[in-house]
């Protein structure tokens, strides 16, 4: 079963009768799931929900449920990957302006997932615990600095309560998140406990800049590992300083993405070089907008190369893929030229603006902000193209040009992933910041500012 994916989420084995029309509950606007989907963005109005047709109960009663959960541990991303990302997107609302704390409760997610293959800890226990370990700490849910096990608990509870996971996995999270300061109970419970514990001790010594930081890390980390990642972590430059109360002189950077910055990427031991939005945006022009516009049509001609051929044993495959690769391209080469030729030209002026002044940009910053739900878009497309492949499985007997198809196609998700990042991670929330101190709060909030 690690081998093969679970029959119920293969393409191979979908009919379209599994594929679920769901209305969504803000607008109304039909939107499609596929049995693998655990969530979905209404095109029409934006809003995130849960598919209501699909969960992990399962786990509950097929008689393959081990063999799901080892196949998840040796590193089978298809559901963990949508439900962290959910649940990091409903942390982040939870804690509304408080970017500091979703700074840090990323960085503990990072140093975990570190952690998690070193101890063989489980991604479906940790992982959640992991993003929601100081939940407890939000207004909403009534809990303190001091003392925000119990509030935690329920906080996380409601989180994660429609999100369809088993009743057991879902205990071992709440614990976890509840007793996460209690060294001895994380020791006693396993890996899981002990890369949380590791983890949330590396970033708060790491944020409060201790001089006494190693001394306290080999007094009190539970795992060599934990004690390894530690030293380097500590040992970085900067580690001296609180990622939270970094000042920032431009006045124009948030207080997550400092956090994320200077914590989460240089505890995996990057640098986070700070260059301007012109330079960043002729980057991605110069790179990404080049490599799709160069990929995409090659791997449309390789298509219809396999098309025209007699007799393909893969004509089906390629006829699938041939469709899902335009519906994407249509959509997303008007966005790389609205990008250029719109949104690109606005954020330079934007910081033209507020290096030598003159009169106020024109532009639309909400135009800005809407990036991300196209970015996701044409993600959720590149998903359905690798769901449509097995994940790019090439079978036993392929033929060479499936072989170029599939790892051109899986080159360009590669790059895609990059590109976002950039634009989701660093361009817009930047952007967003000038705008609102350049041109007013009608600004909309950047994405981590309740965007």
């Amino acid at each position: 079963m690690s081998s093969q994916k679970c029959p119920g989420q293969d393409p191979m084995f979908m009919k379209a009768h599994d594929i679920a029309e769901v209305e969504c509950p803000e607008c109304g606007h039909v939107v499609e799931f596929w049995p693998d989907e655990l969530m979905r963005r209404c095109r029409r109005c934006g809003h995130r929900f849960v598919n209501p047709e699909n969960s992990l109960k399962c786990l509950e009663w097929c008689r393959y449920a081990s063999e799901c959960m080892a196949a998840l541990r040796e590193g089978d991303d298809s559901w963990v990957g949508p439900l962290r990302d959910e649940i990091v997107e409903r942390m982040k609302a939870a804690f509304g302006g408080d970017e500091g704390r979703a700074g840090h409760a990323l960085a503990v997610l990072r140093v975990s997932e570190k952690l998690e293959m070193e101890l063989g800890a489980d991604p479906l226990v940790l992982e959640p615990a992991a993003i929601l370990h100081d939940i407890g700490r939000a207004a909403s849910f009534g809990g303190s600095d001091s003392d925000h096990g119990e509030a935690g608990r329920r906080g996380a509870a409601e989180v994660l309560g429609d999100l369809g996971l088993p009743a057991a996995v879902r205990e071992q999270i709440l614990t976890l998140i509840e007793r996460h300061h209690d060294r001895s109970a994380m020791q006693a419970a396993g890996p899981n406990g002990q890369a949380l514990f590791d983890a949330d001790l590396i970033v708060n010594l790491r944020e409060a800049g201790r001089p006494d930081g190693l001394e306290v890390l080999e007094r009190e980390a539970l795992t060599a590992a934990g004690r390894r990642i530690g030293r380097a972590a500590l040992t970085l430059p900067g580690a001296g300083v609180s990622s939270r109360d970094t000042p920032d002189p431009a006045g124009s950077r948030g207080r997550e993405e400092r956090a994320v910055d200077s914590t989460a990427r240089q505890l995996e031991g990057e640098a986070a070089p700070r260059e301007s939005l012109a330079d960043l945006m002729t980057r991605i022009e110069r790179q990404h907008h080049v490599l799709l516009r160069r990929e995409v049509p090659r791997l449309q001609a390789l298509v219809r190369q396999a098309l025209g051929a007699p007799r393909s044993r893969y004509g089906g495959v390629f006829r699938a893929l041939g469709e899902e690769l335009a519906r994407f391209w249509f959509d997303f080469e008007q966005h790389l030229r609205k990008e250029e030729e719109v949104l690109f030209p606005f954020i330079r002026s934007l910081e033209c603006f507020a290096r030598e002044g003159g009169d106020a940009p024109e532009g639309n910053p909400q135009e800005v902000a809407e990036l991300k739900h196209e970015h996701e878009s044409a993600l959720d497309r590149l998903q359905r193209i690798r769901r449509l492949s097995a994940n790019y499985a090439l079978p036993d007997d392929a033929d060479p040009v499936l072989a170029e198809l599939y790892g051109g196609l899986q080159a360009v998700e590669d790059d895609m992933n990059h590109h976002v990042e950039l634009e989701d991670g660093i361009l817009v929330p930047r952007a967003l910041a000038l705008a609102r101190r350049l041109l007013g709060s009608g600004t909309p909030p950047a994405p981590g500012d309740g965007f």
